[in-house]
């Protein structure tokens, strides 16, 4: 049965908010299971981060270069099945929802659990996470901005549904007692947390088909974007089975952390995914919507005397914005602001080219060189005028379309009572703020004189 999006969030944060994730001497047994089966653990030892949370810690000086960590090709658990009902309820989940996929393999390890092979490595799991699918409403609201909350939503109503009606039609058409969950119900709550667990700590291999698996005590690894380790894989040979290896990126002290970097990721994704923010990310953009109305706001706002409407473009601006795929059949219009360009290329052309005089003014010049800066403007100074003040002016409408400013997020933060899900919600927006604030000073400093 569907329900609200409000009751679904309030019902899996009930479900999973039971236990702590804490870290005890079982831990420490994973590096002991690795080595049984055959890995290959340096002077690692798990321990409290300096950073905060769990992770992985030296006991000696590593050298660059040097193994920490290597896995044989038996220890990933990875999508790869043989099991009939499994493989038709991955036929029914979304392939951006892949998380979902790996999930229901981590729960049907989970449910046989005393025959498992990874057994000890699904005890050490955390009971329970903090990504956004379990805030709650206010929560969530809290985040103020869209393209986000969008997200948590879809991931919401998926898990609750998929749980609810498209699991039970596909495992009653199966032989009850041979299903990969026994005769369990698997509920949105338990579907959530293998969900959260797979986004969380799964890693882009090989071995699982150009997907991804889990990697046992590799996933204890913390993210930086300046890492101490990296993940390699070696090729399969007839003399050697292909390897999965965290080598040193550089000498390492004792008791120094052994990060990994997860990839160019966002805030977005890695609160979606992770449950953390990170301050000055060079890979955070904001994201907006290609939409004429709003710019044709931006050029009032800017006080830009525009010479048409970004509402209404002439049939020739048409030809070139459906070549930039931001209009006609199969456009994208999500664009970005933010980071080193300051704006995504495809949203810079469009708006210089909407500011153009005439068709002829674009008779000779390559439409991708509307879409990067130069210190000669394309289209001439008076066109980089309009062009910068018009962006300005869209940075600005984002900045106003958040209800509470900077400063009254910072007072929210020295609150006493907020919540940890809360406080890193503010701290997420906050960040998206300042990135337009930063990309408005950005775009400032390139008006023509």
């Amino acid at each position: 049965m569907k329900s609200g999006a409000r009751l679904q969030v309030q019902v899996l944060r009930r479900w999973c908010s039971s236990s702590s994730a804490s870290v005890d001497a079982s831990e420490q047994s994973l590096i002991a299971w690795v080595r049984e089966q055959g890995g290959r653990v340096g002077a690692l030892q798990v321990g409290e981060s300096g950073h905060g949370g769990w992770g992985l810690r030296t006991t000696d000086a590593v050298r660059a270069g040097e193994s920490l960590i290597a896995l044989p090709p038996h220890l990933p658990l990875s999508v790869q099945t043989s099991d009939p009902v499994l493989l038709a309820l991955f036929d029914r989940v979304p392939e951006e929802l892949w998380t979902v996929k790996l999930g229901l393999k981590l729960l049907a390890e989970r449910t046989r659990f005393q025959t498992s092979q990874w057994r000890p490595y699904i005890q050490n799991l955390p009971k329970r996470f903090t990504v956004p699918i379990f805030y709650s409403s206010e929560e969530i609201q809290a985040l103020q901005y869209v393209p986000l909350m969008h997200q948590v939503q879809k991931r919401i109503r998926f898990l609750s549904e998929f749980a609810s009606e498209t699991m039970p039609n596909v495992i009653g058409q199966g032989p009850q007692p041979d299903h990969p969950f026994k005769k369990h119900q698997v509920l949105p709550h338990a579907l959530a947390w293998s969900m959260a667990a797979v986004s969380s700590r799964a890693f882009h291999v090989h071995k699982s088909g150009g997907g991804s698996s889990l990697l046992p005590l590799v996933d204890m690894c913390n993210h930086s974007f300046a890492p101490t380790g990296r993940l390699v894989q070696h090729s399969s040979s007839p003399q050697s089975l292909p390897v999965l290896e965290v080598v040193a990126e550089k000498d390492l002290d004792e008791g120094e952390d052994v990060f990994l970097n997860y990839g160019s990721l966002s805030n977005d994704i890695l609160l979606l995914d992770y449950g953390f923010v990170l301050p000055n990310n060079p890979n955070d953009r904001v994201e907006l919507r290609y939409d004429g109305q709003l710019l044709d706001t931006a050029c009032l706002v800017a006080k830009v005397d525009s010479l048409s409407s970004f509402k209404h473009p002439a049939q020739w601006q048409q030809e070139l914005l459906e070549r930039l795929q931001l209009y006609g059949p199969g456009a994208s219009q999500s664009v970005t602001l933010g980071g080193t360009e300051l704006v995504e290329g495809r949203l810079l052309a469009a708006v210089r080219l909407m500011h153009a005089q005439d068709s002829n003014t674009l008779i000779d010049v390559d439409l991708k060189a509307l879409q990067i800066w130069d210190r000669t403007p394309p289209l001439g100074v008076m066109n980089e005028r309009r062009a910068i003040r018009t962006l300005i002016g869209l940075g600005m409408l984002a900045l106003t379309a958040f209800p509470t400013v900077i400063q009254e997020d910072e007072s929210e933060l020295v609150k006493g009572g907020i919540s940890d899900n809360l406080r890193i919600a503010t701290q997420f927006r906050i960040l998206k703020k300042h990135l337009l604030l930063e990309t408005i000073k950005g775009l400032k400093a390139k008006y023509p004189s």
